[in-house]
């Protein structure tokens, strides 16, 4: 199977799948780690464009939190994820919280944008085409999400949709910091 299938029918699945084995907090799909990063540990590096061809880099963001959600535009849990992330926007508008969507590499540059388009999406985007993204964070089922502190230091993750996200991230305690 192509990686270009790959992210739906991972979708798809998850829809129906356990909790991971390593969950911890009772959460479903709340995740301690998903086998290449952890809790705790610094943020892998990224830099590069979002899909407005401005530069983008995690390093650039040092100080403020950072919430990343992995996604792509053939899950329907991550286009329920874009709406969800437009309203995290208005509602930690008024605080220094970054929020980005990493999108795979699974379609063209212009369906990428035409589905974010399409679902007025008001935060950064990057499209990660050649998936060196996905692998550093060692991204393999979508929606997946990952809270950075002030420091640089993975916070918190989460595999897969929850309307409530802003409470189960704890985005309150990262912002206090």
């Amino acid at each position: 199977m192509t990686r270009f299938i790959t992210p739906f029918l991972i979708c798809c699945v998850l829809i129906v799948s356990a909790p991971p084995k390593n969950a911890h907090g009772g959460g479903k799909g709340h995740m301690e780690t998903n086998g290449t990063i952890r809790v705790g540990q610094e943020a892998p590096p990224i830099a590069t464009a979002d899909l407005k061809g401005r530069d983008f880099s995690l390093d650039s963001l040092r100080g403020r939190p950072v919430f990343i959600d992995f996604g792509s535009v053939l899950c329907e849990a991550c286009a329920d994820m874009v709406l969800e992330m437009n309203r995290l926007m208005k509602k930690y508008a008024d605080t220094d919280l970054e929020i980005v969507m990493i999108a795979d590499g699974a379609m063209s540059v212009k369906m990428t944008e035409d589905f974010f388009k399409r679902l007025q999406a008001s935060f950064t985007v990057v499209r990660d085409a050649d998936w060196s993204i996905f692998d550093a964070y060692g991204v393999t089922v979508v929606p997946f999400k990952v809270l950075i502190d002030r420091g640089g230091k993975i916070r918190n993750m989460h595999l897969g949709f929850d309307p409530h996200l802003d409470t189960l991230m704890d985005f309150d305690g990262v912002l206090s910091q």
